[in-house]
């Protein structure tokens, strides 16, 4: 995201897609996935 920004302000516009899951709500067993998912989550601004 960092390296793409600069040049989507220059242009004008611009989106960054990122796929995340349902895990980050909490499932057992699934604690490391979850986690770099919610953190994945907690790094993106939403509009």
């Amino acid at each position: 995201m960092q390296a793409a920004l600069p040049g989507m302000l220059a242009a004008g516009w611009g989106r960054i897609v990122n796929v995340t899951s349902m895990v980050t709500l909490g499932t057992p067993e699934r604690t490391s996935y979850g986690g770099a998912k919610a953190a994945l989550d907690a790094c993106s601004r939403r509009t």
